[in-house]
């Protein structure tokens, strides 16, 4: 990255704040989220619209535990008090059978928010 700051260690001391400042952008969600479940939502906001098994190839997981996954970060979350909402299933407008997801405005406002801070702004 162009006029990085490097440590005495030469450690890129820019690229490490920001990505800091990510980290705690979805702490702020909660304290202890799993990564597994920044990665989904990472994965709904580069590829919105795919299915669990879609998301499942892109995660490197069997389908039944993308969709949980999903479920979790989405409106029914099975193992914490409230839902997250960063990301809403709807039926796949090619097929009734198959489930596809996308961000809602919350999920899209941290996306936007996570994607300034690694540009610095």
């Amino acid at each position: 990255m162009g006029g990085e700051i490097i440590g005495n260690d030469g450690l890129p001391l820019k690229s490490l704040g920001r990505l800091k400042d990510v980290i705690g952008a979805f702490r702020s969600l909660e304290p202890n989220l799993p990564a597994s479940y920044i990665d989904a939502f990472l994965a709904v906001a580069l590829r919105p619209g795919q299915g669990p098994t879609d998301y499942a190839a892109m995660l490197g997981t069997i389908q039944p535990v993308a969709s949980r996954t999903l479920m979790e970060i989405g409106e029914s979350a099975r193992t914490r008090v409230a839902p997250l909402h960063l990301v809403a299933s709807h039926p796949h407008p090619e097929s009734r059978r198959q489930i596809a997801y996308d961000l809602t405005p919350k999920g899209y406002t941290l996306a936007y928010r996570v994607g300034m801070m690694l540009q610095g702004r």
